[in-house]
């Protein structure tokens, strides 16, 4: 699709306000153009006459403000999720990280997030794989888990998957943790009232600052989309909240490992396969 100049000048302010706004990072073609089709829906919607007068709308403050921007989250977002993609940093925390946090004191309760929960695919196989483990019969463990999409977190909220989100999961696990409804595959109550879900977008401190505070955070397929300068904002902002001995894992990759460790703050674990960071145990002078 080829714009106009003016055009494309609205779609490149209408860029950098996303960015400014979510965190969300789009270069020129064709990501300008992924823009365009996404949003141009919300504008005839709205009654914008123009992608300026959206712009100007998305600026006003108030309800209807607040209330566009998660339309726009929503309809940038590129959900990528499943219960499998997730089991082995799952593992991971049951065998591993939950061990170390035990070994360093008297810990009777523990607070885990999982930020940018997509439809919830994370959190629960969290869940699963710390009960698989017996560690809910052991400690007092709080699960929240959050996305800025609220489509999103409506779905993670009902517990609903339909088949194709689940038949790779080992019959064992789908039968014991899931029931098939009509609508598809419930999650078992008992699993699901363990995990809190909220609306939150990483980029509004106000937002995260509680849960950042949790002894472990996941924040995986949220960085993909965004620029160096707001993963750096947030990795700092995690770690200025984080209890001292606290976990971070993040995508793995060479990028991500080299921009986190030029920042000095978080530690790099040596575990394989896995991007796992945590603050310092001590106080730095």
């Amino acid at each position: 699709m080829v714009f106009s100049e003016n055009m494309n000048n609205q779609l490149r302010l209408l860029r950098d306000l996303i960015h400014v706004h979510t965190g969300l990072f789009f270069r020129d073609y064709p990501e300008l153009e992924f823009i365009a089709t996404r949003l141009q829906p919300r504008v005839d919607e709205t009654g914008c006459s123009s992608l300026s007068e959206y712009c100007r709308l998305l600026n006003e403050g108030g309800n209807a403000t607040a209330n566009e921007w998660l339309h726009v989250i929503t309809a940038l977002s590129r959900r990528k999720s499943s219960f499998l993609r997730h089991r082995k940093l799952a593992d991971v925390l049951a065998t591993t990280i939950i061990p170390r946090l035990l070994s360093s004191g008297d810990r009777t309760k523990l607070r885990i997030w999982s930020a940018g929960c997509s439809t919830g695919e994370e959190p629960l196989t969290i869940a699963m794989a710390l009960d698989e483990a017996g560690l809910f019969d052991r400690l007092d463990i709080e699960i929240n888990a959050s996305d800025a999409n609220f489509v999103g977190i409506e779905t993670a909220r009902r517990g609903v998957y339909d088949e194709s989100r689940v038949k790779d999961l080992p019959t064992a696990v789908r039968l014991k943790y899931f029931k098939q409804t009509n609508e598809g595959w419930q999650v078992i109550p008992e699993l699901h009232k363990r995990i809190q879900w909220t609306l939150t977008n990483l980029i509004v401190e106000r937002d995260i600052a509680e849960l950042a505070s949790s002894d472990v955070i996941f924040c995986h397929n949220v960085f993909i989309y965004f620029s160096k300068p707001a993963i750096c904002q947030t990795v700092r902002f995690f770690e200025s909240q984080m209890p001292r001995g606290g976990y971070l894992s993040t995508d793995n990759g060479e990028y991500y490992t080299e921009l986190i460790s030029h920042l000095g703050i978080l530690q790099r674990q040596q575990i394989p396969g896995a991007s796992i960071w945590m603050k310092s145990a001590r106080a730095i002078d």
